[in-house]
């Protein structure tokens, strides 16, 4: 099975794999362009960032027109559940959220889990 008829099925299943993203820069704002633009099977459900100000901009460079602050895991989880991307100034709510399947970290430091990821679900941008 091909990586687009896997996910094509996970859309069809309504299973989209849900991305969370710590950093808003350059690099963060393409993925996030990307993600919007529709994937079938995958979602940018969540953006992390010191100034989430850049965190706004991504998402509306990506076409989103809402979004909910999320200060703790539960904020995050709930407005993932409803359908909106979840936006935090602290990397540590989507490492520990349960409604993100894979983070990507973009931020060129390295240090988006503040030492303490709850599961091993990042991916470094610059590692591919």
């Amino acid at each position: 099975m091909s990586v687009d008829e896997a996910l094509r099925e996970r859309e069809a299943a309504g299973r989209p794999i849900r991305v969370g993203m710590v950093g808003a820069g350059a690099t963060g704002r393409a993925i996030a362009l990307q993600l919007g633009t529709p994937v079938p099977g995958i979602r940018l459900v969540a953006i992390a960032n010191r100034m989430p100000e850049h965190g706004e901009r991504a998402l509306r460079e990506a076409g989103a027109t809402a979004w909910d602050r999320a200060g703790s895991v539960r904020e995050a989880e709930a407005a993932i559940k409803r359908g909106l991307p979840a936006l935090t100034d602290d990397p540590s709510v989507l490492t520990a959220c349960d409604a993100i399947d894979l983070l990507v970290e973009v931020t060129g430091t390295g240090q988006s889990h503040g030492g303490h990821s709850h599961r091993d679900k990042r991916v470094r941008a610059d590692a591919c």
